[in-house]
């Protein structure tokens, strides 16, 4: 069982077959097998049309991936006590970020929440709401297109964490919150590759 959200440098020792039960959210269990990871997150099936659309939009620009996650962070009081919401000043800071180092960008806003999305998130530049895929059926297409960019600010979720990480863009750049939790308790120092910008 998973003590906290920090490396566990035991973990190295255990011997299989074991069940072990916890996030394990830390590249420093699973970095040396990425080569394994991105074969398993390589989808089997056709995409459909609509994605392969996007696709094509997203391999042929300079892509940023944002995600916005909202879901039971913004409707349920305990689960938002703990992780809390990225403000729209957060995406805005690494937009501007982003921006003084990349010309011509164009965004790709993924959301469990896309109306909200569309309504509040407003940027000078070219934007598509990939809302193509809003069902609880189809999450690994919209995981498949993300990991597709080549930047991303993702939000304090797994779903955008994966995203950003098994993109194999070679000049990546991924921004993150500072807080992934709102209590100060939960550590989360090695939930983040070291490479990673966070604000």
């Amino acid at each position: 069982v998973e003590k906290d959200m920090t490396y566990d440098k035991n973990f190295d020792l255990i011997n299989e077959p074991r069940y072990i039960d916890g996030y394990w959210q830390s590249e420093k269990y699973f970095s040396k097998i990425r080569h394994l990871l991105l074969k398993e997150f390589t989808l089997k099936e056709k995409i459909p049309d609509k994605c392969q659309a996007i696709l094509n939009d997203i391999n042929s620009s300079e892509s940023v991936c944002i995600h916005i996650r909202r879901g039971d962070y913004a409707s349920d009081h305990e689960v938002a006590s703990i992780h809390g919401l990225c403000s729209l000043d957060y995406y805005y800071k690494c937009v501007n970020d982003i921006v003084k180092t990349i010309s011509n960008p164009s965004f790709f806003v993924f959301s469990d929440d896309p109306n909200w999305a569309k309504k509040n998130l407003k940027l000078n530049f070219l934007t598509t709401f990939v809302d193509i895929n809003n069902t609880p059926h189809n999450p690994h297409y919209d995981l498949s297109l993300m990991m597709s960019c080549k930047y991303f600010v993702i939000a304090n979720s797994t779903y955008s964490w994966w995203g950003a990480w098994l993109s194999s863009y070679e000049n990546k750049k991924v921004y993150a919150p500072i807080n992934w939790f709102v209590q100060d308790k939960l550590t989360c120092k090695d939930l983040i590759p070291i490479e990673w910008i966070r604000y």
